[in-house]
Order: structure tokens, then C-alpha cells, then sequence
């Protein structure tokens, strides 16, 4: 079905009217329009919104330690590593945005004072979804950390070994030549 070109006018009036948000704070805020969880979010921490609607807000300084942390346990050795300890500390923190999310959809379930007529269990669907997809992706990029890390230190023990090796061997041969002289 064509719209007339009448409304098709009407609407390229419309919408070089509704240019959308102007200001910094405003850009920000209506980039977050569309979050609910946060759980399928491109950004790690959920700087927007507020506690007392139900919303969630966190701390990209309680997120900054919990990434230091993990790079202190798991010593990254190279980028590769790095990208994935960035990985596993973005799976662990949507796993606790998840479990806070469940929590407080089970205590508003069993609050008397809210309507219960139409639990939402899709949600709680949807929830569950989220929480196996992350936990798949966590055991995945785990292991592939561990694999990588066991490479890197066993390459730098070959290498260790190669050391000695040509170390004896220039020995061997500086004497060589001092017996020759």
C-alpha cells in the first residue's frame, strides 16, 4: 500500500521538525530509550536511570575494580588475553545485573501490595534465556583463556630451554678457539 504524495510531503515536513535530542545529556539518555535489563547492551555498565523506579544504575568505577581484579588473577600476557579477561569480567557482571533482576522480579511477585493478575513469565523466560546464553559465552571465553595462557607458557618454556643450549654452544666454540690460538 502507497501513501498519497500529499503525506508523503507532510511527512518529510514532520520529520525535519523532530530532529531528536540536542544536547550531550540528552543524546545519552535517549540512547538508553529501548534498555530494559541491559543484559543485550553494547556497553558493560548501566550508567542511566534510577533505583527507585525499578531501573537499574551501576558504577563504572565498581565495574573499573572488578576488571582490575580479573587482570590481576588472571595476569594477561598479551592482547589477545587482555580482550578476553575484558570478556569474562563483562559475562560475570550481566550475570550479577541478571541475578538482581531475578531477585527483584521474585520479592515484587511475593509483595501482597502489587497487582498479580498477569505474572509476567516471559520474562522470567526471557531471563533464564539470557542467563544460559552468558554462561555459555563465560565457560567459552574461560577456556579459551586457559588454552591460550597454557600456549604462551609453553612457548616461553621452549624457548627457555633453547637458551642454555646456544649458550653451551658458543661456550663450546670460544674455547675452541682459544685452543687454536
Amino acid at each position: 500500500m502507497s501513501i498519497s504524495a500529499k503525506q508523503l510531503a507532510a511527512n518529510r515536513r514532520n520529520a525535519k521538525r523532530s530532529t531528536g535530542p540536542k544536547t550531550p545529556e540528552g543524546k545519552a539518555r535517549s540512547s538508553q530509550n529501548a534498555t530494559k535489563h541491559g543484559l543485550l547492551s553494547q556497553h558493560a555498565v548501566i550508567t542511566t536511570g534510577d533505583e527507585e523506579s525499578g531501573g537499574i544504575v551501576e558504577s563504572q568505577a565498581d565495574f573499573d575494580l572488578h576488571l582490575e581484579n580479573l587482570r590481576e588473577s588472571y595476569k594477561p600476557g598479551s592482547y589477545g588475553e587482555e580482550l578476553l579477561v575484558q570478556q569474562i569480567a563483562v559475562c560475570y557482571w550481566k550475570i550479577a545485573r541478571l541475578t538482581r533482576i531475578d531477585q527483584r522480579l521474585f520479592n515484587d511477585a511475593l509483595d501482597p501490595s502489587l497487582n498479580h493478575d498477569n505474572p509476567d513469565l516471559q520474562t522470567f523466560f526471557s531471563l533464564q534465556r539470557y542467563e544460559r546464553g552468558l554462561q555459555h559465552t563465560l565457560d567459552r571465553t574461560l577456556a579459551n583463556l586457559a588454552r591460550d595462557q597454557k600456549a604462551r607458557k609453553e612457548e616461553a618454556a621452549r624457548e627457555a630451554e633453547k637458551e642454555p643450549a646456544v649458550d653451551l654452544a658458543a661456550l663450546a666454540e670460544s674455547r675452541r678457539q682459544a685452543f687454536a690460538r
